[in-house]
Protein backbone atom coordinates (compact mmCIF):
# COMPACT_ATOMS: atom_id res chain seq x y z
CA UNK A 1 0.00 0.00 0.00
CA UNK A 2 1.18 3.48 -1.24
CA UNK A 3 0.10 5.49 1.70
CA UNK A 4 1.85 7.59 4.15
CA UNK A 5 1.75 4.77 7.25
CA UNK A 6 2.13 1.91 4.29
CA UNK A 7 5.82 3.47 3.03
CA UNK A 8 6.97 4.85 6.83
CA UNK A 9 6.09 1.87 8.70
CA UNK A 10 7.93 -0.01 5.89
CA UNK A 11 11.19 1.73 5.43
CA UNK A 12 10.87 1.66 9.57
CA UNK A 13 10.16 -1.82 9.42
CA UNK A 14 13.05 -2.71 6.76
CA UNK A 15 16.15 -0.51 8.92
CA UNK A 16 15.48 -1.66 12.05
CA UNK A 17 15.83 -5.12 10.47
CA UNK A 18 18.71 -4.57 8.27
CA UNK A 19 20.78 -3.30 11.63
CA UNK A 20 20.42 -6.43 12.94
CA UNK A 21 22.91 -8.72 12.40
CA UNK A 22 21.22 -10.75 10.30
CA UNK A 23 23.19 -10.50 7.02
CA UNK A 24 22.07 -12.81 4.33
CA UNK A 25 18.68 -13.41 5.47
CA UNK A 26 17.58 -10.07 6.69
CA UNK A 27 15.79 -9.66 3.17
CA UNK A 28 13.72 -12.58 3.85
CA UNK A 29 12.95 -11.81 7.64
CA UNK A 30 11.70 -8.48 6.44
CA UNK A 31 9.70 -9.36 3.14
CA UNK A 32 7.84 -11.73 5.94
CA UNK A 33 7.57 -8.79 8.51
CA UNK A 34 6.27 -6.54 6.22
CA UNK A 35 3.82 -8.92 4.89
CA UNK A 36 2.52 -9.96 8.32
CA UNK A 37 2.69 -6.21 9.74
CA UNK A 38 1.02 -5.04 6.58
CA UNK A 39 3.01 -2.02 5.19
CA UNK A 40 4.59 -1.40 2.37
CA UNK A 41 6.96 -4.55 1.36
CA UNK A 42 9.06 -2.91 -1.52
CA UNK A 43 10.14 0.12 0.94
CA UNK A 44 10.94 -2.43 3.44
CA UNK A 45 12.92 -4.74 1.57
CA UNK A 46 15.00 -1.50 0.43
CA UNK A 47 15.05 -0.27 3.41
CA UNK A 48 16.64 -3.49 5.15
CA UNK A 49 19.50 -2.48 2.37
CA UNK A 50 21.07 -0.29 4.86
CA UNK A 51 23.41 -2.86 5.63
CA UNK A 52 24.93 -4.88 2.84
CA UNK A 53 28.65 -5.37 1.94
CA UNK A 54 29.59 -2.18 1.59
CA UNK A 55 28.17 -0.86 4.72
CA UNK A 56 28.30 -3.78 7.21
CA UNK A 57 31.98 -3.60 8.24
CA UNK A 58 31.25 0.32 9.34
CA UNK A 59 27.91 -0.64 10.89
CA UNK A 60 28.64 -3.66 12.31
CA UNK A 61 31.27 -3.11 14.69
CA UNK A 62 29.77 0.40 15.61
CA UNK A 63 26.96 -1.16 16.76
CA UNK A 64 29.13 -3.76 18.84
CA UNK A 65 30.65 -0.57 20.58
CA UNK A 66 27.27 0.29 21.54
CA UNK A 67 26.24 -2.79 22.62
CA UNK A 68 29.53 -2.96 24.90
CA UNK A 69 28.56 0.15 26.29
CA UNK A 70 25.08 -0.90 26.91
CA UNK A 71 25.63 -4.09 28.36
CA UNK A 72 29.20 -4.72 29.00
CA UNK A 73 31.38 -7.60 27.68
CA UNK A 74 30.13 -10.71 29.23
CA UNK A 75 32.65 -12.10 31.74
CA UNK A 76 34.49 -15.36 31.66
CA UNK A 77 32.15 -17.13 34.46
CA UNK A 78 29.46 -16.04 32.14
CA UNK A 79 30.95 -18.01 29.05
CA UNK A 80 31.68 -21.00 31.57
CA UNK A 81 30.18 -24.52 29.46
CA UNK A 82 30.93 -22.85 26.19
CA UNK A 83 34.48 -23.70 24.25
CA UNK A 84 36.92 -22.87 21.95
CA UNK A 85 34.68 -20.96 18.90
CA UNK A 86 31.07 -20.63 20.80
CA UNK A 87 33.01 -18.98 23.26
CA UNK A 88 34.18 -16.53 20.94
CA UNK A 89 31.04 -15.81 19.22
CA UNK A 90 29.10 -15.82 22.45
CA UNK A 91 31.24 -12.69 23.77
CA UNK A 92 30.43 -10.93 20.81
CA UNK A 93 26.70 -11.83 19.94
CA UNK A 94 25.68 -10.23 22.94
CA UNK A 95 26.91 -6.70 22.73
CA UNK A 96 26.64 -6.88 18.92
CA UNK A 97 22.97 -7.98 19.02
CA UNK A 98 22.27 -5.20 22.26
CA UNK A 99 23.89 -2.81 19.98
CA UNK A 100 22.14 -3.54 16.97
CA UNK A 101 18.40 -3.53 18.49
CA UNK A 102 18.90 -0.16 20.11
CA UNK A 103 20.51 1.13 16.23
CA UNK A 104 17.80 -0.36 14.88
CA UNK A 105 14.84 1.37 17.08
CA UNK A 106 16.76 4.45 17.16
CA UNK A 107 17.00 4.86 13.02
CA UNK A 108 13.69 3.57 12.68
CA UNK A 109 12.18 6.06 14.46
CA UNK A 110 14.28 8.84 12.53
CA UNK A 111 13.47 6.81 9.40
CA UNK A 112 9.65 6.77 10.12
CA UNK A 113 10.03 10.72 11.20
CA UNK A 114 11.91 11.72 8.12
CA UNK A 115 9.35 10.13 5.65
CA UNK A 116 6.34 11.09 7.74
CA UNK A 117 7.90 14.72 7.54
CA UNK A 118 8.33 15.22 3.96
CA UNK A 119 5.29 13.29 2.68
CA UNK A 120 3.22 15.80 4.79
CA UNK A 121 5.67 18.74 4.06
CA UNK A 122 5.23 17.46 0.30
CA UNK A 123 0.84 16.97 0.73
CA UNK A 124 0.66 20.92 2.27
CA UNK A 125 2.87 22.45 -0.50
CA UNK A 126 0.31 20.57 -3.38
CA UNK A 127 -2.83 21.79 -1.54
CA UNK A 128 -1.31 25.25 -1.70
CA UNK A 129 -0.44 25.27 -5.06
CA UNK A 130 -3.86 23.52 -6.00
CA UNK A 131 -5.77 26.64 -3.70
CA UNK A 132 -7.39 29.31 -6.41
CA UNK A 133 -5.15 32.56 -5.88
CA UNK A 134 -7.16 35.68 -5.17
Amino acid sequence: MFTRRGVAEGLAVGVFIGCTPTMGVQIILCGFAAFFLKVNVPVALLGSLISNPATAPILYPLEYKLGVWLVGIPNAHDLEGFSGALRSFMSYARPLWAGSIAAGAVCSVLAWGLVTSIWMATAALRRRRAEPRP
